[in-house]
């Protein structure tokens, strides 16, 4: 719910419009690959740090969140 899907216990962003709808992701060891209805969502590369969990691309951060990140005040 909070525009992420799951994959491999790690946490890959999509965009809001998706939120509550089934995907289908597909991952190798490089990336995963994120769809819906046969159409290509995102493509994230593949978490393999250890201790990194999420992967979020800017444009799917909510506005708040964004202006958090450009320091804004």
């Amino acid at each position: 719910r909070d525009g992420h899907v799951r994959f491999d216990n790690r946490y890959y962003s999509l965009a809001e419009d998706y939120i509550g709808k089934s995907v289908v992701i597909l991952g190798d060891q490089r990336q995963v690959s994120i769809y819906c209805e046969g159409k290509l969502l995102e493509v994230h590369e593949r978490l393999v740090d250890p201790n990194r969990f999420k992967s979020t691309k800017p444009q799917h951060l909510k506005q708040w969140e964004q202006v958090m990140q450009d320091h804004s005040v």
